[in-house]
């Protein structure tokens, strides 16, 4: 099992909310602004095909 934290560095909240992704397929509590994360660290939004909210 491979897990990534998507915009954990961000000094304020508004600026980049954090998410988990697990095997790229998975993601856990979707932020506004993570497909952007996503895309800054070439990960493929596409690959996901479960979202957790």
């Amino acid at each position: 099992m491979q897990i990534k934290l998507l915009g954990t560095g961000a000094p304020l909240v508004k600026e980049n909310s954090s998410a988990i992704l697990i095997d790229e397929e998975t993601i856990v509590d979707v932020p506004n602004g993570i497909l952007k994360q996503m895309m800054n660290m070439n990960l493929r939004p596409e690959k996901i095909s479960i979202y957790e909210f």
